[in-house]
């Protein structure tokens, strides 16, 4: 069961880093905006680290404001 919970995880983050290319252009162009380390996300694609509550609400917010702009 814990590896299925895993795969899960390691799908939505594809899904977000795929969201925050789209939306961005690049995670280098992503983290200027949303004032995330570059490196930060750049292990997140790598799946080398998975993203904490605190971060991804920041993300989240920042996204839903220019989401609302357009």
């Amino acid at each position: 069961m814990v590896l299925f919970r895993d795969t899960m995880s390691n799908e939505l983050l594809k899904n977000l880093i795929k969201k925050i290319e789209l939306t961005y252009g690049s995670i280098w162009r992503a983290s200027q905006v949303l004032d995330v380390d570059y490196s930060t996300l750049l292990r997140w694609r790598k799946q080398k680290q998975k993203p904490n509550t605190g971060t991804l609400e920041r993300i989240a917010e920042e996204m839903n404001r220019n989401d609302n702009q357009d």
